[in-house]
């Protein structure tokens, strides 16, 4: 009997934790994360292994622009195989809840293939820019 695996956000985390830690890893079939941080850095060694004998049953989607999928610098330091969503810039919460992505004629899910690097940067300047704002705010609450 094989497992499979599904996590969207705090559930991916969970996953990735469990995909990790796995003792027996001959019994997952297929693992589809989306919208989680990414937690290869913190796994020890042994986990690492483990992830890495179950990374082509692991499916990781990340939407750059969205400010929960944190910690993605290149396609080899994560859990699984990277797949980056080919998404457009919405609301916070409606980005992580999948509301900016894309799919084609047939409804298939649209990937980017390359420069995902770029919106990720877009995501991160909007995530420093809203912290900014909050302690301006926080100053003027303090006086």
């Amino acid at each position: 009997m094989t497992f499979s695996l599904y996590g969207h956000s705090l559930g991916s985390i969970n996953a990735q934790f469990a995909l990790a830690n796995c003792h027996y890893p001959e019994r997952i079939g297929r693992a589809y994360l989306y919208e989680g941080p990414n937690l290869y850095w913190l796994l020890d060694e042994r986990q690492r292994q483990t992830t890495t004998l179950l990374r082509c049953q692991i499916f990781n989607y990340i939407d750059p622009l969205d400010v929960v999928a944190l910690g993605y610098i290149d396609m080899e330091h994560t859990i699984g195989l990277l797949r980056v969503v080919d998404s457009m810039m919405t609301s916070p919460i409606n980005q992580h809840m999948w509301g900016g992505y894309q799919f084609d004629k047939q409804q298939n899910l649209l990937l980017e293939n390359n420069l995902w690097q770029n919106r990720r940067a877009q995501i991160d300047q909007r995530l420093i820019n809203a912290v900014q704002k909050l302690n301006q705010n926080n100053d003027e609450w303090e006086r």
